[in-house]
């Protein structure tokens, strides 16, 4: 007796469930298989620590203090740095761009590039088995006149203390300077993160140097320099430093420069925006010195660790 229909549709269901579980099977022991051959072909293909040590010290002999060292692919940093101590500082592996170098070194394997020299070619290359050294030479590189950063970091009584900055919380009915306490201005003794002062801020998994302040909703966090010399430009970086704060934060935080009192940038940085750069146009005011102002707002205030860096430049 043939089946009757009902059973003849459960008799076909149970037949393609079990194809499809089948070839799901399949499917993940050849992704395992291929994830185990990825694997020992990496292993097996590994830039040997020998190559960077060779070319670490080949850089050691070429280098001139002070120029920067990229490596490429960005995994490869530890590797590359393990063979340079003393010769890159944070400053220099904090850096946001290149524009102030005239020679630019970079550390590469498996013919990688750095994303700042994506469109440049080497003066020279040299090559130490699997690793590549090479020089990149900028004609005319930017003059900085000013690091706001730097400035900041100026203790009371230095040398360049007359560049440092004063923090000030505005409000309706609030005006409250921001005291020096060591490195930092502090806005709120009992709050941790309502401080201004020099940071590294992780922004896209990458270090950068610059200037933490972290505003308030409702008020006006104002940074000010007096008799900062000013070029044809301020170039200028902002960011929400750390995973978490980006995570669990939502609001924009709002920077606008002012030469003394005109507004010359007005930046809005989004939550999980990256690393981002502005340009200011100074060049009415160059050659000459002036009072600059760095003001911040936030619609909400919880988890709004923002950072910037800006430098006056020629």
């Amino acid at each position: 007796m043939s089946a009757r229909p009902a059973e003849a549709s459960a008799t076909t269901h149970l037949r393609g469930g079990a194809y499809a579980s089948l070839l799901a099977t399949f499917a993940l022991v050849v992704l395992l298989a291929w994830e185990i051959t990825a694997t020992l072909r990496q292993h097996q293909h590994a830039t040997p620590a020998a190559d960077w040590q060779t070319a670490g010290q080949a850089l050691r002999r070429l280098h001139r203090a002070g120029e920067p060292v990229l490596v490429a692919p960005e995994w490869a940093r530890p590797l590359a740095y393990a063979q340079l101590s003393g010769v890159i500082d944070l400053e220099r592996a904090t850096l946001s761009d290149l524009d102030r170098f005239g020679r630019v070194w970079q550390l590469s394997t498996r013919g990688a590039q750095h994303r700042w020299l994506s469109d440049r070619a080497p003066r020279q290359a040299w090559h130490f088995g699997l690793v590549e050294l090479a020089l990149y030479v900028q004609p005319h590189p930017a003059q900085v006149l000013f690091d706001f950063t730097a400035a900041a970091a100026v203790p009371a009584g230095g040398a360049e203390a007359s560049h440092a900055p004063t923090v000030t919380r505005l409000g309706a009915d609030l005006r409250r300077p921001c005291p020096r306490a060591g490195a930092r201005f502090v806005c709120d003794a009992e709050t941790e993160w309502r401080w201004v002062g020099p940071h590294l801020a992780e922004v896209d998994h990458r270090p950068y140097r610059c200037l933490y302040a972290h505003p308030g909703a409702g008020e006006r966090l104002v940074i000010a320099y007096r008799g900062v010399p000013l070029g044809g430009s301020l170039v200028g970086y902002t960011g929400i430093g750390d995973f978490d704060s980006r995570k669990l934060g939502r609001a924009p935080v709002l920077l606008q420069t002012f030469v003394d009192d005109e507004l010359v940038a007005s930046v809005e940085h989004a939550n999980r925006a990256p690393w981002t750069r502005f340009v200011a146009d100074t060049q009415r005011f160059a050659g000459t010195s002036h009072r600059v102002e760095f003001v911040l707002t936030t619609p909400e205030q919880a988890y709004r660790t923002f950072c910037f860096h800006v430098e006056a430049r020629q």
